[in-house]
Protein backbone atom coordinates (compact mmCIF):
# COMPACT_ATOMS: atom_id res chain seq x y z
CA UNK A 1 0.00 0.00 0.00
CA UNK A 2 1.27 3.44 -0.94
CA UNK A 3 -0.03 7.00 -0.96
CA UNK A 4 -1.16 8.96 -3.96
CA UNK A 5 -0.23 12.60 -4.35
CA UNK A 6 -1.28 15.89 -5.89
CA UNK A 7 0.92 18.90 -6.64
CA UNK A 8 -0.65 22.36 -6.37
CA UNK A 9 0.56 25.69 -7.68
CA UNK A 10 -0.85 28.43 -5.45
CA UNK A 11 -0.49 31.99 -6.74
CA UNK A 12 -1.04 35.39 -5.13
CA UNK A 13 -1.09 38.68 -7.04
CA UNK A 14 0.20 42.06 -5.92
CA UNK A 15 1.32 45.29 -7.53
CA UNK A 16 4.79 46.49 -8.36
CA UNK A 17 5.25 49.71 -6.37
CA UNK A 18 8.60 51.46 -5.99
CA UNK A 19 9.75 51.04 -2.38
CA UNK A 20 9.50 54.73 -1.30
CA UNK A 21 5.86 54.84 -2.41
CA UNK A 22 4.63 51.71 -0.63
CA UNK A 23 1.95 52.78 1.88
CA UNK A 24 2.63 52.04 5.54
CA UNK A 25 1.11 50.54 7.55
CA UNK A 26 -0.53 48.03 5.21
CA UNK A 27 -2.51 44.87 5.87
CA UNK A 28 -0.68 41.64 5.13
CA UNK A 29 -3.57 40.08 3.22
CA UNK A 30 -4.41 43.12 1.06
CA UNK A 31 -1.10 44.93 0.61
CA UNK A 32 0.74 45.34 -2.70
CA UNK A 33 3.40 42.66 -2.11
CA UNK A 34 2.48 39.17 -3.36
CA UNK A 35 5.28 37.57 -1.31
CA UNK A 36 4.01 39.13 1.92
CA UNK A 37 0.52 37.86 1.13
CA UNK A 38 1.90 34.39 0.49
CA UNK A 39 3.53 34.19 3.93
CA UNK A 40 0.07 34.16 5.49
CA UNK A 41 -1.01 31.30 3.21
CA UNK A 42 2.14 29.31 3.94
CA UNK A 43 1.53 29.50 7.69
CA UNK A 44 -2.10 28.43 7.24
CA UNK A 45 -1.07 25.44 5.09
CA UNK A 46 1.55 24.41 7.63
CA UNK A 47 -1.06 24.49 10.40
CA UNK A 48 -3.43 22.48 8.21
CA UNK A 49 -0.72 19.89 7.44
CA UNK A 50 -0.11 19.33 11.16
CA UNK A 51 -3.70 18.12 11.53
CA UNK A 52 -3.96 16.44 8.13
CA UNK A 53 -1.21 13.90 8.82
CA UNK A 54 -3.21 12.57 11.78
CA UNK A 55 -6.72 12.83 10.32
CA UNK A 56 -5.69 11.15 7.08
CA UNK A 57 -3.91 8.21 8.74
CA UNK A 58 -4.89 4.73 7.56
CA UNK A 59 -3.93 1.44 9.21
CA UNK A 60 -3.52 -1.65 7.06
CA UNK A 61 -2.08 -5.13 7.47
CA UNK A 62 1.58 -4.14 7.19
CA UNK A 63 1.66 -0.81 8.98
CA UNK A 64 0.22 2.70 9.07
CA UNK A 65 -0.03 5.26 6.29
CA UNK A 66 0.29 8.89 7.45
CA UNK A 67 -0.11 11.21 4.42
CA UNK A 68 1.98 14.34 4.73
CA UNK A 69 2.19 17.68 2.92
CA UNK A 70 4.85 20.34 2.37
CA UNK A 71 5.62 23.55 0.50
CA UNK A 72 8.43 22.43 -1.79
CA UNK A 73 9.20 25.57 -3.80
CA UNK A 74 8.46 29.29 -4.04
CA UNK A 75 8.86 31.80 -6.88
CA UNK A 76 8.49 35.53 -6.54
CA UNK A 77 10.44 38.67 -7.33
CA UNK A 78 13.87 39.20 -8.85
CA UNK A 79 16.96 39.11 -6.60
CA UNK A 80 18.68 41.70 -8.76
CA UNK A 81 15.71 44.05 -8.71
CA UNK A 82 14.22 44.33 -5.23
CA UNK A 83 13.30 48.03 -5.30
CA UNK A 84 9.65 47.21 -5.97
CA UNK A 85 6.95 45.23 -4.20
CA UNK A 86 6.30 41.91 -5.96
CA UNK A 87 3.41 41.58 -8.39
CA UNK A 88 3.20 37.77 -8.45
CA UNK A 89 4.23 34.94 -6.15
CA UNK A 90 3.66 31.20 -6.48
CA UNK A 91 4.29 28.32 -4.10
CA UNK A 92 4.28 24.63 -5.00
CA UNK A 93 2.51 22.42 -2.48
CA UNK A 94 2.92 18.62 -2.33
CA UNK A 95 -0.01 16.81 -0.68
CA UNK A 96 0.03 13.03 -0.20
CA UNK A 97 -3.32 11.22 -0.46
CA UNK A 98 -4.40 7.99 1.29
CA UNK A 99 -4.72 5.01 -1.09
CA UNK A 100 -8.05 4.83 -2.90
CA UNK A 101 -8.84 8.53 -2.50
CA UNK A 102 -9.26 10.67 -5.59
CA UNK A 103 -6.38 13.20 -5.55
CA UNK A 104 -8.48 16.21 -6.54
CA UNK A 105 -10.93 15.56 -3.68
CA UNK A 106 -8.51 17.43 -1.41
CA UNK A 107 -8.61 20.64 -3.47
CA UNK A 108 -11.78 22.12 -1.89
CA UNK A 109 -10.21 21.71 1.55
CA UNK A 110 -7.02 23.50 0.43
CA UNK A 111 -9.09 26.31 -1.08
CA UNK A 112 -11.11 26.66 2.14
CA UNK A 113 -7.95 26.95 4.24
CA UNK A 114 -6.68 29.70 1.95
CA UNK A 115 -9.98 31.61 1.97
CA UNK A 116 -9.86 31.70 5.76
CA UNK A 117 -6.66 33.78 5.54
CA UNK A 118 -8.46 36.58 3.68
CA UNK A 119 -5.89 36.37 0.87
CA UNK A 120 -7.08 36.01 -2.72
CA UNK A 121 -5.15 33.22 -4.43
CA UNK A 122 -5.45 30.87 -7.38
CA UNK A 123 -5.14 27.15 -6.61
CA UNK A 124 -4.14 25.06 -9.61
CA UNK A 125 -3.35 21.32 -9.50
CA UNK A 126 -0.73 20.37 -12.06
CA UNK A 127 0.12 16.74 -11.27
CA UNK A 128 -1.92 13.93 -9.70
CA UNK A 129 -1.15 10.33 -8.81
CA UNK A 130 -3.56 7.91 -7.16
CA UNK A 131 -2.48 5.55 -4.38
CA UNK A 132 -3.43 1.89 -4.13
CA UNK A 133 -3.58 -1.07 -1.80
CA UNK A 134 -2.53 -4.14 -3.77
CA UNK A 135 -5.01 -6.92 -4.49
CA UNK A 136 -4.00 -10.56 -4.86
CA UNK A 137 -0.59 -9.83 -3.32
CA UNK A 138 -0.59 -12.79 -0.92
CA UNK A 139 1.59 -15.21 -2.98
CA UNK A 140 4.17 -12.50 -3.62
CA UNK A 141 4.34 -11.37 0.00
CA UNK A 142 4.48 -14.97 1.18
CA UNK A 143 7.51 -15.51 -1.04
CA UNK A 144 9.15 -12.33 0.26
CA UNK A 145 8.48 -13.34 3.85
CA UNK A 146 10.04 -16.79 3.40
CA UNK A 147 13.09 -15.44 1.57
CA UNK A 148 13.62 -12.79 4.22
CA UNK A 149 13.55 -15.38 7.00
CA UNK A 150 16.10 -17.55 5.18
CA UNK A 151 18.60 -14.77 4.39
CA UNK A 152 18.10 -12.38 7.33
CA UNK A 153 17.34 -15.05 9.89
CA UNK A 154 14.33 -13.39 11.51
CA UNK A 155 10.76 -12.35 10.60
CA UNK A 156 10.10 -9.12 8.74
CA UNK A 157 9.49 -6.10 10.94
CA UNK A 158 6.63 -3.58 10.83
CA UNK A 159 7.25 -0.90 8.21
CA UNK A 160 7.82 2.67 9.42
CA UNK A 161 4.97 5.07 8.42
CA UNK A 162 7.16 7.36 6.23
CA UNK A 163 8.03 4.36 4.03
CA UNK A 164 4.40 3.34 3.54
CA UNK A 165 3.36 6.97 3.06
CA UNK A 166 5.42 7.56 -0.09
CA UNK A 167 4.39 7.37 -3.72
CA UNK A 168 6.31 4.56 -5.40
CA UNK A 169 6.34 2.97 -8.85
CA UNK A 170 4.52 -0.05 -7.39
CA UNK A 171 1.35 2.06 -7.59
CA UNK A 172 1.60 1.89 -11.40
CA UNK A 173 1.61 -1.92 -11.32
CA UNK A 174 -1.21 -2.12 -8.77
CA UNK A 175 -3.27 0.31 -10.84
CA UNK A 176 -2.87 -2.05 -13.80
CA UNK A 177 -3.99 -5.03 -11.69
CA UNK A 178 -0.49 -6.48 -11.30
CA UNK A 179 0.13 -7.22 -7.59
CA UNK A 180 3.25 -5.39 -6.44
CA UNK A 181 5.08 -4.88 -3.16
CA UNK A 182 8.11 -2.92 -1.98
CA UNK A 183 10.93 -4.76 -0.25
CA UNK A 184 14.45 -3.66 0.57
CA UNK A 185 17.03 -2.91 3.26
CA UNK A 186 16.71 -0.05 5.71
CA UNK A 187 18.88 3.04 5.45
CA UNK A 188 21.23 2.74 8.41
CA UNK A 189 23.51 5.73 7.92
CA UNK A 190 22.59 9.39 7.40
CA UNK A 191 25.37 11.85 6.62
CA UNK A 192 24.96 15.57 7.27
CA UNK A 193 27.46 18.07 5.88
CA UNK A 194 28.24 20.18 8.97
CA UNK A 195 30.05 22.78 6.83
CA UNK A 196 26.86 23.45 4.84
CA UNK A 197 23.69 23.42 7.01
CA UNK A 198 21.52 23.89 3.90
CA UNK A 199 22.85 20.75 2.19
CA UNK A 200 20.40 17.82 2.07
CA UNK A 201 21.00 14.77 4.22
CA UNK A 202 22.60 11.88 2.38
CA UNK A 203 21.54 8.32 3.09
CA UNK A 204 23.83 5.31 2.90
CA UNK A 205 23.43 1.54 2.89
CA UNK A 206 25.89 -0.83 4.49
CA UNK A 207 27.48 -3.04 1.85
CA UNK A 208 26.47 -6.19 3.77
CA UNK A 209 22.82 -5.08 3.81
CA UNK A 210 22.93 -4.58 0.03
CA UNK A 211 24.41 -8.07 -0.37
CA UNK A 212 21.68 -9.62 1.78
CA UNK A 213 19.00 -7.77 -0.17
CA UNK A 214 20.40 -9.17 -3.43
CA UNK A 215 20.39 -12.67 -1.99
CA UNK A 216 16.81 -12.22 -0.83
CA UNK A 217 15.70 -11.03 -4.28
CA UNK A 218 17.34 -14.12 -5.80
CA UNK A 219 15.44 -16.40 -3.40
CA UNK A 220 12.17 -14.63 -4.25
CA UNK A 221 12.75 -14.97 -7.99
CA UNK A 222 13.66 -18.65 -7.72
CA UNK A 223 10.60 -19.38 -5.59
CA UNK A 224 8.14 -17.63 -7.90
CA UNK A 225 9.67 -18.86 -11.16
CA UNK A 226 9.65 -22.50 -10.01
CA UNK A 227 5.97 -22.55 -9.08
CA UNK A 228 3.48 -24.53 -11.15
CA UNK A 229 1.25 -22.27 -13.23
CA UNK A 230 -2.48 -22.58 -12.60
Amino acid sequence: AQCGCVYFQITTMGKGIYTPFIPRPTKQESGPNAIVKMTKIIQALEDWADNYIEQGSVKFQWGTIRPNATVGAIRGGLPHKIANSVGKCSIYFDVRIPPGQEPLSIQPEIEYVIRQTGVNAEVRPYMTRKGYIAKGFEPLVDSIRKAHAVVIGKPMETIDPPITSMWRDMNVFNEAGMPAATYGPYIREIYTDETDPSAPEREYLHANDLLKASQTYAHIAMDICNRTMN
